[in-house]
């Protein structure tokens, strides 16, 4: 008897599971202030027995996220953050059927080498082309934004004096990897320099094994 309830119980969980999915993700990143805000958009396909779901995002040093509201379909979410050293969980309870979460979060950087978290669920991710995750940064017309993750292609324009990018992946990425500097350090991003450290350090390298090179031959 207790082997059948636990195969039914089995069964009726991976049943729930599979009927489960994220089907498409978005996020609005606006960084024309010092601190930078984010408005990240997450679809579902969830049976109506679901009335809660748990988000996470990655933790790292010098960046603090400060939870603003969770919305769906114009109403506020009760949301509890559940305690945890490595990511930030929250855990959002619905009276009714989960269909879309705005997550409105704050995301306070230190430096100009920043990581936006962006939140993340154990559902699977519904089969999707290049839109699955579209994110929108906003910033402002004189700074100049070098995207290091995701590495894909850009498209670039200007909305009311800001400077707005857009980029497309089939997959929603864990974080935003960004530099941040200003049009006239452009040329000079941080891994350009790191580029012609290493650069400079293959041609000491190769001058010191000349020289050796030169000193055996001739004495």
């Amino acid at each position: 008897m207790r082997s059948a309830l636990f195969y039914f119980l089995f069964f009726l969980t991976s049943s729930i599971i599979a009927q489960s999915q994220l089907t498409s993700a978005s996020a609005k990143v606006d960084m024309s202030t010092e601190v930078i805000s984010v408005t990240e958009t997450l679809n579902f396909k969830l049976p109506d027995s679901i009335h809660n779901i748990t988000l996470k995002a990655l933790k790292f040093q010098k960046i603090a996220i400060e939870i603003i509201e969770v919305i769906s379909e114009d109403k506020n979410l009760d949301f509890q953050i559940i305690p945890d050293k490595g990511l930030h969980q929250i855990r959002i309870t619905s009276k009714e059927q989960i269909k879309s979460i705005n997550l409105n979060y704050k995301v306070d950087v230190k430096n100009n080498n920043i990581q936006i978290p962006l939140f993340f669920t154990d559902l699977s991710a519904a089969t999707s082309e290049n839109d699955f995750f579209i994110a929108e940064i906003k910033t402002n017309s004189n700074d100049y934004l070098n995207v290091l993750f995701p590495n894909v292609d850009l498209n670039e324009s200007m909305e009311n004096e800001l400077k707005i990018l857009r980029l497309e992946i089939p997959a929603l990425p864990s974080v935003l990897r960004l530099e941040r500097l200003s049009t006239k350090e452009k040329g000079f991003t941080f891994l350009s320099i790191i580029d012609g450290l290493v650069a400079l350090i293959f041609v000491v390298i190769g001058i010191l094994i000349w020289r050796n090179r030169k000193r055996l031959i001739y004495g």
